[in-house]
């Protein structure tokens, strides 16, 4: 039988969770039945290495690198009109700046190179730029969207999305209930939607959870420490992520005198902001940003209890991954938590607000015993869903997708 032609888009490889979801996928693809490319708007992050091999990767869509390209790319802009419109679809809705939706619409038609060939099918894996890349740069028989987030929290101008929307065959959720949200949201694409999980590799997980690096600090002073061990692996968005409320718990835990000790493996844009409430708080011996792990897992693994704090979510990786390693996770009530945890044996689901947080985290401290008790429970579990491909392939190639 012919092998299907497959192409995936998405933007980079930085680590995240959508890229460990990307990478899940990959690898799911039966190597006999499928040529899988790959195109990426720019060939670039700390994962890029972790592409399989027989994953074929096209030359970055993106067409403007180096300073010369910056400055053809700014005089594009301004003489495209997308920028002006991009201002005026925030000064619509009250917000500052540029629109990222009109910005996406940007790149993919002013930056990003067209796809010659024809495949049987093709997968935008990431809202944004993705999306909009295969529906305007790519022709297949078959086009799929992908969206990791909830629709209705992700401050989209839902007409904004509608172009491409209309030119896909599918659009993916990671969750019911986003595809629910969605379906809500703009319920005359409903009859698209369909629910996937990420594609989580259990074998892979544990087994990286074990390459341990003696050489780096952060690792040993956590694994050593006696205190109790808090972790959260996330973008530094004190937005989406909440590290204000993070922060907030911490310095209240703090005060209450418990011995902790919470380390956040992650990067991002308010990393200096964050930095600067740590200091005020006069939490440095408590709350610790180490930045970007490659291999995140041995701090997961090591921790008494994964937190997320987020303000709203579509499927976190993170959780499943802490699950996977036998550790109970304290998560705000986004709206896939109850997917994710099973209340009081996996983990606990607090409502999402600041007080929340503070209790749910304070019950660990107060609970070792219950805490065991969901660690032996997490063990016994088989969480990987690296054997299900093939009900998958049949939701996105086959059609026998239901509701």
């Amino acid at each position: 039988m012919k092998k299907k032609r497959v192409l995936i888009a998405s933007y980079n490889m930085i680590v995240g969770g959508s890229t460990t979801a990307l990478i899940g996928l990959l690898n799911a693809f039966d190597k006999t039945a499928y040529d899988i490319d790959l195109v990426l708007y720019k060939n670039e992050g700390k994962l890029f290495d972790f592409i399989p091999s027989n994953v074929h990767i096209l030359p970055q869509a993106f067409t403007y690198d180096g300073k010369l390209g910056g400055i053809k790319k700014c005089i594009r802009g301004l003489l495209s009109g997308y920028l002006v419109k991009a201002k005026l679809e925030n000064i619509k809705i009250h917000e500052p700046g540029l629109s990222q939706q009109v910005l996406y619409d940007f790149t993919v038609s002013k930056l990003s190179r067209k796809i010659e060939d024809h495949y049987d099918i093709a997968i935008g894996f990431l809202e944004g730029w993705s999306d909009r890349f295969i529906v305007s740069k790519v022709d297949a028989d078959i086009k799929i969207g992908w969206m990791h987030s909830t629709f209705s929290k992700i401050g989209v101008i839902p007409r904004l999305e509608e172009t491409w929307m209309e030119k896909v065959d599918k659009i993916v959720f990671v969750a019911q209930a986003c595809a629910d949200d969605f379906a809500r949201t703009l319920p005359q694409f409903s009859g698209k939607t369909l629910y996937v999980p990420n594609f989580i590799d259990s074998n892979y997980i544990r087994t990286r959870a074990f390459e341990s690096n003696a050489d780096d600090d952060y690792y040993r002073s956590f694994v050593t420490s006696k205190s109790f061990k808090i972790v959260s692996v996330c973008r530094l968005s004190i937005e989406t992520k909440g590290l204000d409320r993070m922060i907030t718990a911490a310095t209240r835990l703090m005060h209450e005198g418990y011995e902790f000790v919470w380390y956040v493996v992650g990067e991002g844009d308010d990393r200096e902001k964050v930095e600067k409430m740590i200091e005020e708080r006069n939490l440095q011996k408590y709350f610790v940003l180490i930045g970007v792990r490659i291999n995140p897992y041995p701090f997961l693994k090591a921790a008494d209890v994964m937190c997320m704090a987020s303000r709203w979510e579509g499927m976190p990786s993170t959780v499943t991954e802490a699950k996977i390693l036998g550790v109970p996770s304290v998560v705000t009530e986004y709206l896939s938590a109850h997917e994710q945890i099973k209340q009081g044996k996996e983990g606990i689901v607090v409502d999402n607000n600041d007080v929340a947080i503070v209790n749910g985290l304070r019950w660990c401290l107060d609970n070792r015993e219950e805490l065991n008790r969901m660690r032996e429970f997490l063990s016994a579990q088989c969480y990987g869903n690296e054997k299900d491909f093939h009900k998958i392939k049949n939701l996105l190639f086959e059609g026998e997708a239901q509701r």
